[in-house]
């Protein structure tokens, strides 16, 4: 099973406990194999666990879920509590990196709503995931390549008027938006 988790879902460092099949999902539960690394002169106490439920790539038409027990500790030196984080789980998300590498792929080729719908997610999870993609993509412009611009306005309607887009005549990409 540790094969499976780990070519199938990008999963190491993780002990399979069992498999339960539930409305149609396949739920695997794991456990970590090892504490988390002490800073040196540091004291760690075990301080209970929770089980945290995260949707991965789907077998085929069967949506999956992991469900993992977090353990919590407890900083004996500082008095802080913490949870071991999950390596293989985006930030702030309920959702693995295969399943938002495969989120990311699909929104080249469908919409958002049909993505949601094939991989039996939100549609808000989805455009977050593209959303968050994007920025990363498209935070930091280089200007260096840009040889010839193309400068364009374009009428969005009596609300909203006029455009101006400057564009890179090579590569396509739109480099700068502004009203009017």
């Amino acid at each position: 099973m540790k094969s499976l988790l780990y070519h199938g879902f990008g999963i190491k460092g993780y002990r399979y406990l069992r498999t339960r099949y539930e409305k149609g999902e396949i739920i695997f539960e794991l456990e970590p194999e090892k504490e988390p690394e002490v800073p040196t002169g540091q004291k760690l106490r075990r301080h209970g666990y929770r089980w945290r439920t995260v949707r991965s790539v789907s077998i085929g038409l069967k949506p999956v879920v992991l469900k993992v027990k977090v353990p919590r500790w407890l900083n004996t030196t500082t008095g802080e509590e913490f949870e071991q984080t999950l390596p293989f789980v985006e930030a702030y998300t309920k959702i693995t990196r295969p399943l938002v590498r495969l989120i990311v792929d699909l929104a080249r080729f469908m919409t958002l709503v049909d993505i949601a719908g094939w991989l039996s997610l939100s549609w808000d999870t989805v455009r977050t995931v593209v959303q968050r993609r994007l920025e990363k993509d498209y935070q930091r412009i280089g200007y260096r390549k840009v040889h010839a611009i193309a400068i364009d306005e374009l009428y969005l309607g009596r609300a909203r008027k006029y455009i101006t887009l400057v564009i890179d005549l090579e590569s396509g990409r739109i480099i700068w938006v502004g009203q009017g």
